[in-house]
């Protein structure tokens, strides 16, 4: 009986590392985050920015792809969502993939640093 608390936990555990889909992660990046700032002293919508979950998968993944995608200066998280999004057009299937592989397809399709 003590087992299967254990068991449970190697379950949860296994679904909470799961990556998830390319169309999910396009849908997170879709939803955007509000940023209000100051303007003739009131309180105002000055623009919006990717959310957190998108912006911290995309930089992490750009971390793990360190050494093998070479981005040009200026093409930031909001670039690689495009960069995502035109893949997805070109390759329709790719939505139901796991988001990690289809970003790693589309980044190093494109930017894949050249050997010194």
């Amino acid at each position: 009986m003590k087992q299967l608390p254990f068991a449970l936990l190697l379950l949860v555990a296994q679904n909470a590392i799961a990556d998830i889909t390319t169309a999910e992660l396009l849908k997170s990046c879709g939803e955007k985050t509000t940023v209000v700032g100051r303007v003739d002293g009131k309180l105002k919508k000055v623009g919006e920015t990717l959310n957190g979950y998108c912006r911290g998968y995309i930089d992490g993944h750009l971390a793990a792809q360190k050494g093998r995608v070479c981005l040009e200066p200026g093409q930031d998280a909001h670039f690689v969502v495009s960069l995502l999004g035109q893949y997805v057009e070109e390759m329709p299937d790719s939505t139901e993939h796991e988001a990690g592989t289809s970003l790693s397809m589309a980044l190093l399709r494109a930017y894949k640093c050249k050997p010194r």
